[in-house]
């Protein structure tokens, strides 16, 4: 079961990070993860960004091979304690074009740890 403190913490961190995600605001981006990170995503490897700067470059990668969208709708956010100070967030979506089509339906998961007093995304896929 995971503390309701904890999971708080949790969905905070993906707001924190989708907003920054929506602006393309790479510092406040970067502030959301644990280094080093690793992505999959809709990439056909896995990618491992160390610092800022490879953050942003992995970031292009990631928007470059997603399906263009005009907006997301989250549909379910489900958060679970895997070990100490480790969580993960599952997430079901949508994405539609500009005329309301469906361009996808998936899940994106999110691993965070506990970094010092706050929690950190260190991989999605």
């Amino acid at each position: 079961m995971i503390p309701a403190e904890d999971e708080v913490r949790i969905r905070e961190t993906h707001e924190r990070y989708y907003q920054a995600l929506s602006d393309r605001d790479m510092d406040a981006l970067a502030a959301n993860f644990a280094f080093p990170a690793s992505f999959k995503g809709f990439l056909e490897s896995v990618v491992v960004a160390t610092d800022k700067t490879s953050l942003a470059a992995a970031f292009d990668l990631l928007i470059a091979a997603t399906p263009k969208s005009e907006r997301t709708e989250i549909r379910s956010m489900d958060a679970s304690y895997l070990r100490p100070n480790t969580y993960m967030l599952d997430t079901s979506y949508v994405l539609y074009d500009a005329s309301d089509t469906v361009v996808h339906d998936g899940r994106a998961i999110y691993f965070m740890n506990r970094v010092e007093n706050e929690v950190k995304i260190f991989a999605i896929v």
